[in-house]
């Protein structure tokens, strides 16, 4: 003889399965979430690393570095890296450290093309 799981029974593992698929889910977006982020911060630190590198080169043969223009992560909902609102600003000020370690002083400018077609920001650096 057989028996049969009643209807409250089988409601609830419904349930626990539905649950664990949306807790799937949640880790997964919270995971791609992560993830993205340090795509992030590994962007904004290589981009850190080779201006550094090209401003000493430009200082060393007796040239002044011109400002780079930032990738796009460098500004987040109109708030740009170097606002304290931006959730990279801890890197930010650990670039602010290391330029005036330098002698250098940071600045992210915001440049136009003067027609409100085009805006972008650049990092330049200036002696301290």
């Amino acid at each position: 003889m057989t028996q049969q799981v009643n209807l409250g029974e089988r409601l609830r593992a419904i349930r626990e399965a539905k649950m664990a698929a949306e807790l799937a889910r949640d880790e997964a977006r919270v995971r791609a979430a992560y993830e993205q982020s340090q795509r992030e911060r590994a962007s904004i630190r290589r981009f850190w690393y080779e201006y550094v590198s090209y401003v000493t080169t430009q200082i060393d043969q007796g040239k002044e570095p011109k400002g780079r223009k930032v990738p796009d992560v460098f500004v987040q909902k109109g708030c740009s890296l170097d606002g304290a609102l931006h959730t990279n600003h801890d890197i930010w000020r650990e670039m602010q450290a290391g330029a005036a370690e330098m002698g250098l002083e940071l600045r992210l400018a915001h440049c136009h093309d003067g027609m409100g077609v085009n805006s972008w920001h650049e990092l330049m650096v200036e002696p301290k």
